[in-house]
């Protein structure tokens, strides 16, 4: 969790920095939790096949996994509903589910990890096309990587957290390789009449919105001798400037971009 975070906000179209400041981990955006599923058996009409799901990863909550199944597909085994843990045999289980139709099917998973006060959530799907002596299946895909903290709710952006409003389908990965980043400077210049000292280059991460205002920043690394009137001074600069979104299917969404800011002493 960015604990040390630059708080930023807009106050009737004003970017204010407050005087709390550090700097944003660049491995937190990594989710600690792992979600996926497999086929253990070729799907045919009529026919009963083996899935099996996981959870896994790093974490020592408890999971509650639910599974949707698509009109046309029957539960033969197994549960639609598990609990279970990243470590031991409680985080893989297997559903055995017979299509009873040709065509395009799929099955969502849900899941929620409780890890302390820190929620980590996963949404994923399985879609394949089935007929009576063939498919085409697919591998299972993540389309949402959240975490809620401290009543704040973040998608995993693979470097840092990003801050949304609410939960989104899509995850960072899809916005990267299908989408668009979120685009504005990443380079600024800023006088700073309280700084004292030599110029420097404050490297930042801007956190911007759907709406593309900018909601937060912070310091991308720990940097020595950079006071906090400096980080202040790159904060607001940020805050000024104009940035785009990020774009998938035609939606947009929170991203990040890192920023290089000249902060020059003087009035």
């Amino acid at each position: 969790m960015r604990r040390q975070l630059m708080l930023c906000v807009v106050v009737a179209g004003t970017f204010v920095a407050s005087a709390v400041w550090g700097y944003a981990s660049e491995r937190e955006g990594s989710s600690p939790v792992g979600f996926g599923a497999v086929w253990l058996d070729q799907p045919r009409v009529g026919k009963a096949a083996r899935i099996r799901f996981s959870m896994a990863g790093q974490y020592g909550g408890e999971g509650t996994a639910r599974l949707q199944l698509s009109p046309g597909l029957k539960l033969v085994a197994g549960d639609t509903l598990h609990r279970g843990r990243g470590i031991g045999p409680s985080k893989r289980w297997i559903v055995t589910l017979s299509p009873d139709r040709p065509g395009d099917l799929e099955i969502r998973g849900y899941l929620t990890v409780v890890e302390g006060d820190i929620v980590h959530e996963l949404d994923l799907v399985l879609p394949f096309h089935v007929e009576a002596e063939s498919a085409a299946v697919e591998p299972s895909r993540l389309t949402r990587l959240e975490t809620v903290r401290g009543g704040q709710r973040y998608r995993y952006g693979e470097r840092f957290l990003v801050p949304i409003e609410q939960p989104e389908e899509v995850t960072q990965a899809e916005i990267q390789r299908s989408g668009q980043r979120a685009a504005g400077p990443t380079v600024l210049e800023v006088v700073c009449g309280t700084c004292q000292g030599a110029s420097q280059t404050v490297p930042m991460v801007a956190f911007v919105g759907a709406n593309g205002k900018v909601v937060d920043a912070g310091l991308r690394t720990s940097v020595k001798g950079v006071s906090g009137e400096a980080v202040a001074a790159a904060t607001h600069a940020i805050g000024e400037a104009q940035y785009r979104p990020a774009q998938f299917k035609g939606k947009a969404f929170a991203d990040w971009v890192l920023v290089e800011v000249r902060v020059k002493s003087g009035k």
